[in-house]
């Protein structure tokens, strides 16, 4: 993977690691395993632009830019460090030094996060959680899934060759735990409304051995255009 360094902010910065920007709606695979955070005062965070009718917005922590170019909808920034501890995340628009969205988290230090843009262009959010990468049992593999589409309710998602969902009644904005998972080069998932068949959604995608997934719902229901809904893998690890 070609790797670029878009963190222009200082916290970040004095690390010195490179970010990789990819699209979400493509398994990111990472070039090496991924490593804790350095030192006990980091955490690590991934961000994600989760938000079908966001335009391109400038992505802030504490008030400063940290990306040197906007974020566009469907864009995913592999983890990279910052300091641990109490961090303010906001958003601006291109052209603008007005704040559409902010908020504040507190990151635990050697804790993996990522952080996802969501809601609509009228109110924009986030949504944080803590990703557990763990390695699975050996020759297994681990999976989760997040519900980022504000108008598809919520859903269970499926694995082909499984007698019940893999996961079920997940509401927009949540975020399961991870499970244990077989491998496959080739395996179909989707996703219907909690306690339906109709099939909104599928993919098929492989499942590696000792590699740790999220599976997201991204995109509306109720779109036809390049939003409509979707379900997107990121490798975390």
């Amino acid at each position: 993977m070609n790797k670029k360094s878009f963190f222009t902010h200082p916290v970040i910065k004095s690390f010195g690691v490179l970010l990789a920007l990819v699209l979400v709606f493509a398994a990111c695979k990472k070039d090496a395993d991924y490593a804790a955070p350095p030192s006990n005062t980091a955490a690590a965070l991934a961000i994600s632009h989760a938000a079908p009718q966001l335009p391109a917005y400038y992505f802030k922590i504490n008030g400063a830019m940290v990306l040197q170019r906007p974020l566009k909808y469907g864009n995913y920034l592999d983890y990279n460090y910052l300091t641990a501890g109490k961090q303010e995340f906001s958003l601006s628009a291109m052209g603008s030094t007005g704040i559409l969205a902010r908020t504040s988290f507190s990151l635990k230090p050697q804790a993996r996060y990522s952080i996802y843009i969501v809601d609509s262009a009228s109110k924009p959010a986030f949504l944080l959680s803590e990703d557990d990468l763990s390695a699975p049992p050996s020759g297994k593999a681990k999976i989760r899934f997040v519900n980022l589409s504000p108008d598809a309710g919520a859903l269970d998602l499926s694995v082909q060759g499984r007698d019940s969902a893999l996961f079920t009644k997940t509401d927009y904005r949540t975020s399961t735990d991870f499970k244990v998972i077989d491998t496959a080069s080739a395996v179909k998932v989707q996703i219907t409304q909690a306690g339906e068949t109709n099939v909104l959604s599928s993919n098929t995608i492989k499942i590696e051995k000792n590699k740790v997934y999220t599976l997201r719902a991204v995109g509306l229901k109720a779109a036809t255009d390049s939003t409509k809904l979707g379900l997107s893998i990121i490798t975390n690890k």
